[in-house]
């Protein structure tokens, strides 16, 4: 069969065209890292990259989560070391006012020391963290603890609690939930919502009204009255210490879910780089075959004919 010179040209310009692409082709994964930039590339790979991404994505979210959820409790447990050593110092001045031989002078200053502890107390209770309350449940904006206008007249309660009794909930996981705060109304007032009918009932200890009364025996001069509250002042402080204690195993569990997701991040990121990555080194050396390949076409081309054929690249 007889080659005309137009079919020549035209073979000739096909494969030149084919060359150039394939080397545009390697070209393109060289720059970018990746061997498969579209779904057309690898049709069977896209399915495992998307679903590897997916999965980082949601793994980057759990972790940022954690870290969210590991500073609330960090901050939470400063200020809960701070109220334990409060409650420890106001045990202290109670068995300190038992002595026989102080006067109604000494206790009065003992009195001004328990009136400073509550004020530090009510301090650590509306504790603020980036603008947030950090013991006022979900109404993180509003100041929790509130000086009662009823005390001491009609109320023995001489603060009240403005906050949400319910404890902050994060997911750190596929259904993984971790209450990251106390309510300040359990931590502080011993008050808990035991029925879930959304009233909280006493339990424990209002540590704010054992100061109080503290407070009042000491200015009365009643040491009596003040050594009664030496058993509520140590149940106040292990009512803070149990809670501090569950703050603790949930900084644990923080722990352990971050290690599986940082784990199950990598195993992901080896799946993903798998199927979408290209080696490197393995494309430049294909890039210079492709372009020696097509240096030498070009060449032949120019040999086979007078033509410019290169004129159209």
């Amino acid at each position: 069969m007889k080659t005309t010179n137009a079919t020549t040209y035209r073979t000739l310009l096909q494969n030149l065209t084919r060359g150039s692409t394939r080397l545009n082709d390697w070209r393109i994964k060289t720059a970018t890292g990746k061997q498969v930039s579209r779904p057309s590339d690898d049709p069977t790979a896209i399915r495992p990259i998307l679903n590897a991404r997916s999965q980082i994505s949601a793994s980057d979210r759990y972790v940022r989560t954690m870290d969210t959820a590991q500073d609330r409790l960090d901050n939470s447990e400063a200020y809960l070391f701070n109220v334990e050593n409060v409650l420890t110092r106001v045990k202290e001045l109670v068995i300190q006012a038992g002595n026989a031989t102080y006067t109604p002078e000494d206790r009065a200053l003992l009195a001004n020391e328990i009136a400073l502890r509550r004020e530090e107390l009510l301090d650590a209770a509306n504790a603020k963290v980036d603008g947030k309350y950090l013991f006022a449940g979900y109404a993180d904006n509003t100041k929790p603890f509130l000086a009662n206008p009823a005390y001491p007249g009609t109320s023995s309660a001489p603060v009240i609690y403005a906050g949400d009794s319910r404890a902050v909930t994060l997911e750190i996981g596929p259904g993984a939930l971790v209450e990251t705060s106390i309510p300040g109304s359990e931590l502080f007032m011993g008050q808990e919502d035991t029925d879930g009918d959304g009233v909280a009932e006493q339990v424990g200890i209002d540590i704010f009204s054992v100061l109080a009364r503290i407070e009042e025996g000491l200015r009365a001069n009643d040491p009596d009255a003040v050594n009664v509250e030496i058993d509520n002042v140590e149940e106040g402080a292990n009512q803070v210490r149990k809670l501090h204690g569950l703050l603790g195993a949930v900084g644990q569990r923080l722990d352990t879910a971050r290690v599986h997701m940082e784990t199950l991040n990598i195993d992901m990121e080896e799946i993903r780089s798998r199927y979408e990555d290209i080696d490197l080194v393995e494309a430049i050396s294909n890039m210079t075959m492709e372009e020696n390949a097509l240096k030498a076409a070009m060449q032949v081309s120019a040999r086979v004919s007078q033509l410019s054929i290169l004129d159209y690249f």
